[in-house]
């Protein structure tokens, strides 16, 4: 799992940045376009690696009896020899598309925020402001767990099955959940992904900012 992750961000960032780069120079993309793109972009490619391990996670995360996986690998090999290889990639277009979804709005708005907040505290792109860097990384990741909370809720409905489920279309189920729970139920646990998110970016924003001063990454 600490491999996969590990693969999966380095990937995630090298691409972010090569995509930004190539999408604002090559193409003369607008500045703020850029970065939801190419988020959008590396979050796709560089989470294939991810998927079967987050299936396995959000699994041994339910209440006890349902999976009895004593670990990833031991859910790796459960799934593929009860439910076949394939059900490691189960609901993968609606996790490629809500990972890469919310990359993208997290980085991009993000970086909106950053550049329209620097000049407000006369800061240059190469200065490094801890407090102005979490107080944007919260917001972003905030707005970004907001937006696509209904998604999430559905893909978690999605990877829980096993094949005594019968497998639905995403719009029948998103229909079956509003006429049985109405709107709320696509927002249910937002404040728990908020915070999850929350948590993750003011560990990771300040990173990838002191990374970009120390070796000079900022545009010039």
């Amino acid at each position: 799992t600490t491999l996969s992750s590990l693969l999966g961000f380095s990937s995630y960032f090298y691409i972010f940045e090569k995509g930004k780069d190539l999408l604002k120079y090559h193409y003369q993309f607008n500045e703020d376009l850029p970065p939801f793109i190419s988020g959008f972009v590396a979050s796709i490619l560089s989470n294939l690696v991810y998927i079967p391990n987050n299936i396995i996670r959000t699994r041994m995360q339910l209440e006890p009896g349902q999976y009895n996986y004593k670990h990833i690998f031991d859910g790796l090999k459960q799934v593929i020899q009860k439910e076949g290889a394939k059900n490691l990639y189960r609901g993968i277009n609606l996790f490629l598309f809500l990972d890469a979804l919310d990359s993208g709005l997290i980085f991009g708005f993000y970086e909106l925020f950053m550049r329209l907040s620097r000049p407000v505290f006369n800061l240059e792109k190469k200065d490094l402001s801890i407090g102005l860097t979490l107080a944007c990384s919260v917001g972003a990741s905030s707005i970004s767990a907001v937006l696509t909370n209904p998604l999430d809720v559905l893909l978690t409905r999605v990877q829980i099955m096993n094949t005594g489920h019968k497998s639905e279309s995403i719009f029948k189920m998103m229909k079956d959940m509003y006429k049985q729970e109405g709107l709320k139920g696509y927002m249910k646990g937002y404040l728990g992904r908020m915070g999850h998110w929350a948590l993750g970016s003011i560990l990771l924003f300040p990173t990838y900012e002191y990374l970009k001063v120390k070796f000079d990454l900022h545009e010039h």
